[in-house]
């Protein structure tokens, strides 16, 4: 895998972690990354009843209620613990390209995906990794 930072300087990944953001997480970053596109984006922590989780909506406030996770219409966008980040003294904010996605560096060797919509379309019933459009990302990176 490759990783591109301002000028076309390649390094080597290894990816340690994918996940989605926690409610804390997401809290700590700037507004300016919270805004996703004009699109809600799921964290991992659950919301106000047992079938929500937490979103933060187009402007990037958080909403702390959640809404049901059964519903497919919003965004999510991976976390990515990449270990030998620290050798390009990102800042946060700072661009940078995975395999071709863009992402947005976001602190303690991390980067947040930061292209084109993924909507959670996880089967309902199973919820399966396999169906999902966060595979449908990583299954990318090891493309090229």
């Amino acid at each position: 895998m490759k990783i591109t930072y301002y000028e076309p300087r390649e390094i080597e990944l290894v990816i340690e972690d994918i996940s989605l953001l926690t409610t804390a997480e997401a809290e700590e970053l700037p507004e300016e990354i919270r805004e996703y596109k004009g699109e809600w984006w799921w964290l991992k922590t659950a919301g106000g009843d047992t079938d929500c989780a937490v979103l933060v909506d187009y402007l990037g406030f958080i909403d702390h209620d959640g809404v049901s996770v059964f519903l497919d219409a919003y965004a999510v966008r991976p976390a990515v613990t990449i270990r030998n980040l620290e050798s390009l003294n990102l800042k946060i904010g700072d661009p940078l390209m995975i395999q071709s996605e863009k992402y947005v560096y976001i602190g303690n060797s991390r980067v947040l995906y930061n292209d084109e919509f993924t909507y959670n379309k996880f089967d309902a019933v199973s919820n399966d990794y396999e169906k999902s459009d966060i595979k449908k990302i990583v299954d990318k990176w090891f493309e090229e």
